[in-house]
């Protein structure tokens, strides 16, 4: 039994991680390519003045964007499908709350990825141990 809920864990950490490497791989091309066409000027909110560098500064933050912006997704949509109805309703009625809380992932996705991987390391040795 304890097996098979560990394997469920080890699946959602698995699909977290998947999915946030994906949106940033995704992020980091959509967002370096308009780095690369826009290496011919300059712009006054990023203080970098080799092109080359700005280029890859936008594409690490559309990187970093795309992939926050999954990684508040997932986590909203797991607190929410533990509630009962009568709390989505009023998660419902009170939308900006969980809008923020997947804005809110800009802050928390770096720690919380880091204790997501660390996670599934330990439950990936734990569970093929045996």
């Amino acid at each position: 039994m304890k097996r098979n809920g560990g394997f469920n864990m080890l699946e959602n950490r698995r699909r977290y991680i998947v999915l946030t490497s994906a949106l940033f791989g995704v992020g980091f091309v959509l967002y370096g390519s308009i780095g690369l066409l826009t290496m011919q000027y300059d712009f006054d909110f990023i203080n970098i003045s080799n092109p080359w560098l700005r280029a890859l500064a936008i594409a690490l933050l559309g990187g970093y964007f795309f992939s926050s912006l999954m990684s508040g997704i997932i986590v909203v949509t797991r607190f929410i499908s533990k509630r009962s109805f009568n709390e989505k309703i009023i998660l419902a009625i009170f939308f900006v709350v969980p809008m923020y809380i997947v804005l809110g992932a800009a802050f928390y996705s770096i720690p919380y990825g880091i204790y997501n991987f660390i996670k599934y390391r330990q439950l990936k040795n734990n569970l093929y141990s045996y």
